[in-house]
């Protein structure tokens, strides 16, 4: 079977498997029956577009036909995609109708239309689609141009597959045109992404082809042989016959008889298998022709005798004349002349009807060719007159134009003198303006100058609270116990007002986030109203909880909505007198829930109330003076950062409500089990954890780690000395330039470091650590007041190993230092461990093999030639053994081993300026094709190979 031809059959065998749908006789009559019942619609357009589906191949006239139908449906309906498909579905079945013009007319028409209407899968196809036209009429070139346009976009979709096959049809076009350095090229494209994805049935085609153009015959049978196990590999038994064919042509060009008779029974018996009539005919009188070289004369006679009775069956002129031939040349050898001139003369007689079938092929492709290159000089003169038609239409449009210019001239006139007058009112307005943006930044100053503050606070409420809990837990005497809990229970609520603070500026800046997870609603309000008891019980508050929802599960953010809840309960008990009552309501509609918090307070007046969510403002009513302003300005920014409102109205002298409208998402009964019987076994396994407080010593050849700590507050530097010595052998700076000084004297197993400090902080003492290799792998720990998610990340840009935000637990630092203590130690002990194997690696066996190949690759660098098989007679070991020891050595396969040295060699000439162009570069490492090095480059070393110049 010819390379032309074998093509042509897989291409309708794949537009059969992925295009369409082919049905039963039985299974269309339903279809039909059912179609006359239904109205006008994209359901009747989609039935027959099945319909036409199953006729295109063998009744292309009906297919027509139904064609006709669905676009005169999909055109009433407004059916977009099946008027796509009806002129896809038409080129296809003129195609077929060998009218070859109306299929091109009608394939452009489905490719214009998927461009706008539809997806790009469907363009690919047709694109790829009417490049086959045109190679059928005998125009390559133009051929090429359509399935280059058909790989363009698989590579733009990312479509691996469709690049592989995409690049496998064009290597059968650049046949058609004796292109053998493009049928090459593609082919191997495709054949590296068929390796890669396994595409065992495209690599057996593309090893078929490849073998083709083998002169070698060792190069052609390794292919052949390459083919045959993708094929077997497939289980693509079909596909194995023109491979055996081939493979018993090559035999017999060897004169290896029992090899080429071997392959030719297996090509044969597949054949008949699959009832493969033309495959049967060419393996028939292939057996014949070897039988009859090899002297078995009898078994030629049989195969030679089917052949023609096959041929004359079923036309095929082509196989009757070789037969005929052959049959010649066999009674010549039994010494019969009559018959062998007889069937000389049936041979003659057929090859002369077989070239008078050529000539009228080739007048019917010239004629088709003829006609399509007139249709397109018709088409080029219309679009000349357009043109014409279109300059003249411009003049027009110009003249138009200039009128159109002294209108808006005068026009602008006019507007200018409106302009003046509106000018007057925006200065006016300008003056406004401007007094409201100064009270802006008035507002602006006042909260930089709290946020400030707050931030200043928190590293001296680090030196209250953290002593404070070790000397709490050190005490004894209950009353001393007790008075010191008050201290810490205050110096905790002072934290929480800055934290507040801190908050509202983070909102403000846009950096606080949300933080959804699942919460139990019922559980979560009621400890959070139930929490307030002890303290409505003092003010003697009656504090009442109405919750309506019921037991239900939410996805919002626990934090925030906690925060709302306790400030708003917070503020209602506190401005109740005693005897007073404070109710909590909960309602739900559907996904939306609403927080009342009502009070029997004295209320608030209708000047303060329109100002009562703005920070830092407070009430000038009687006994409701006092707050900071915080906490209710948070909790509004909270609410409307959750995508809820916060409101209040009030009435002097009976109370106030405070309504909290927020959205939240109600989970399913089965989601709300699964939540429960998660948290259920959290709480069951916290309760069998057990935590060990007590630190064993980590000893460095028999003393304590050296701990290097950069505080510049002196009782917080005093404080961390006496609460790690215990470990450490500490060493106190006050700034990062001292820190460098102590540095430069001794030897460190760990730093931490405060941000804010003079001369040099934090940040800058990091990056001067990493400018030196040594100090740059010491631990290196941020402990810090400032705790904003930018500063924590510039921290890790710069390469801290931690990050502790004051105030801090004690337990908790003791503990992170000790982790990176030992982990340094783990560190260094396995980078000693793995210098030892690699010592041992480089004089092992396995590191000279690799090493031998690597030179092997490198001294043919620049043959673009150089494959496995050259690789393995350098290396004197065979394809199977050369595979399977670079496979244990470096993980590779063998053609990504060469594809790796020849890129890590690129890679070199670029870094080193050895090369001034990819393109040099390229050539210099045996690759012909730009994209493929640019692509496989760019996959392995993570950018562009100009990148590197």
């Amino acid at each position: 079977m010819s390379l032309y031809s074998y093509s042509k059959m897989m291409i309708l065998v794949l537009f059969s498997l992925m295009c369409f749908v082919q049905k039963g006789k039985t299974q269309i009559d339903s279809l039909l029956e059912v179609v006359k019942t239904m109205s006008d619609s994209e359901e009747k357009a989609a039935v027959y577009k099945d319909i036409a589906f199953s006729y295109y191949f063998s009744d292309p006239d009906k297919c027509l036909a139904y064609c006709d139908t669905i676009l005169a449906i999909s055109k009433k309906v407004g059916y977009q995609k099946g008027i796509n498909s009806q002129y896809y579905l038409k080129a296809v079945a003129y195609y077929i109708k060998e009218d070859y013009e109306a299929s091109i007319d009608n394939c452009k028409k489905a490719i214009e239309r998927y461009r706008t209407t539809d997806n790009q899968d469907n363009e690919l196809i047709a694109l790829d689609f009417l490049g086959t036209v045109y190679r059928t009429i005998g125009l390559p070139e133009k051929s090429v141009e359509y399935k280059l346009q058909s790989l363009e976009m698989a590579e733009i979709m990312g479509d691996t597959l469709g690049i592989a096959y995409a690049n496998y049809n064009l290597s059968t076009v650049f046949f058609d045109l004796g292109d053998t350095v493009n049928i090459k090229k593609h082919l191997l494209a495709a054949i590296d992404i068929a390796n890669n994805t396994e595409e065992y049935s495209l690599l057996s085609n593309c090893y078929s082809t490849y073998a083709t153009i083998q002169k070698e015959s060792t190069e052609k049978l390794l292919a052949l042989q390459q083919a045959l196990g993708y094929a077997e590999k497939a289980g693509s038994d079909y596909f194995l016959i023109p491979i055996f064919q081939n493979l018993a042509s090559y035999y017999f060009q060897e004169k290896q008889w029992e090899e080429a008779i071997n392959y030719s029974k297996r090509a044969y018996r597949l054949s008949k298998a699959f009832e493969d009539s033309h495959s049967l005919a060419e393996s028939a009188n292939t057996l014949g022709n070897l039988y009859k070289n090899s002297g078995v004369l009898d078994s030629a006679l049989f195969f030679l005798n089917q052949a023609v009775d096959i041929s004359n069956s079923n036309g095929f002129k082509i196989e009757l004349e070789d037969s005929y031939y052959f049959l010649a040349e066999l009674y010549q050898k039994r010494n019969n002349s009559s018959e062998a001139l007889k069937y000389l003369s049936l041979a003659y007689t057929v090859r002369d009807s077989v070239y008078n079938d050529k000539i009228t092929e080739q007048i019917q492709t010239n004629a088709a060719k003829f006609e399509y290159e007139k249709n397109q000089r018709i088409i080029s003169e219309q679009e000349l007159a357009i043109s014409k038609a279109k300059y003249n239409r411009n003049v027009l449009l110009f003249v138009a134009l200039l009128l159109l210019a002294v209108v808006t001239s005068i026009y602008q006139w006019y507007l200018r003198r409106q302009q003046k007058q509106k000018q007057r009112a925006e200065l006016a307005f300008a003056q406004q303006q401007a007094e409201a943006d100064r009270l802006r930044e008035l507002d602006e100053l006042k909260t930089n100058f709290f946020t400030n503050i707050s931030h200043e606070l928190r590293t001296p409420l680090t030196l209250i609270l953290s002593p404070l809990a070790d000397i709490q837990n050190q005490v004894k005497a209950i009353p001393i116990r007790e008075k010191l809990g008050v201290i810490r229970t205050n110096a905790q609520r002072l934290l929480g007002l800055v934290n507040e603070i801190m908050d509202l500026a983070k909102v403000e800046a846009g950096k606080l986030e949300l933080q959804q997870s699942k919460i139990d609603l019922q559980a979560l309000v009621k400890r959070n109203v139930f929490s307030f008891e002890s303290l409505a019980q003092i003010r003697r508050v009656q504090l009442e909880l109405d919750y309506a929802p019921g037991a239900i599960t939410v996805f919002t953010d626990r934090n925030k909505l906690e925060k709302i809840i306790q400030n708003l309960i917070s503020n209602a008990i506190k401005y109740t007198r005693a005897g007073g009552r404070v109710n909590v309501r909960v309602q739900q509609e559907e996904e939306q829930f609403t927080f009342e918090v009502e009070d029997t307070g004295q209320g608030i007046s209708p000047s303060d109330l329109s100002r009562v969510f703005d920070r830092f403002y407070q009430v000038k009513q009687g006994s409701l003076q006092g707050g900071t302003g915080v906490g209710l300005a948070l909790a509004r920014e909270l609410a409307e950062l959750m995508g809820g409102t916060l409101t209040a109205s009030s009435i002097v002298g009976k109370g106030s409500i405070f309504t909290l409208n927020i959205p939240m998402q109600v989970l399913s009964p089965s989601q709300q089990e699964e939540v429960l019987k998660q948290e259920v076994k959290e709480i069951v396994e916290d309760s069998k954890k057990s935590y060990d407080t007590v630190f064993a010593p980590i000893t460095i050849a028999g003393e304590k780690p050296r701990l290097l700590i950069v505080e510049d507050n002196p009782d917080m530097g005093k404080y961390l000395v006496q609460i790690l010595e215990g470990q450490y052998q500490c060493v106190l700076a006050t700034d990062g330039e001292e820190a460098i000084k102590q540095l430069k004297n001794g030897r460190f197993d760990c730093i931490t470091s405060d941000v804010m400090m003079p001369n040099m902080d934090g940040f800058e003492l990091r990056a001067a650590i990493n400018q030196n290799k040594d100090w740059k792998q010491i631990p290196f720990l941020l402990l810090t007041a400032r705790y904003l998610e930018a500063d924590k990340i510039k921290g890790f840009q710069l390469g801290i190993d931690d990050y502790v935000t004051k105030p801090f637990s004690t337990l908790e630092l003791q503990a992170r230092i000790q982790n990176l203590v030992a982990n340094k130690l783990e560190r260094e002990a396995f980078a000693k461990n793995e210098g030892k194997e690699r010592e041992e690696l480089r004089s092992s066996v396995g590191e000279q093999f690799v090493r031998q190949a690597e030179q092997a690759v490198l001294s043919s660098l620049g043959d673009p030639h150089f494959e496995v098989a050259d690789l393995a007679k350098a290396v004197n070991y065979s394809s199977k053994q050369l595979a399977r020891l670079l496979k244990k050595y470096t993980g590779l396969s063998s053609v990504n081993f060469i594809l790796e040295v020849r890129l890590q060699k690129a890679r070199e000439l670029l870094e080193k300026r050895l090369c001034t162009t990819v393109t040099q570069a390229q050539i210099e490492v045996g690759i012909s094709s730009n994209s493929y090095f640019t692509r496989k480059f760019t996959e392995r070393f993570g950018k562009n190979p100009s990148a590197f110049l």
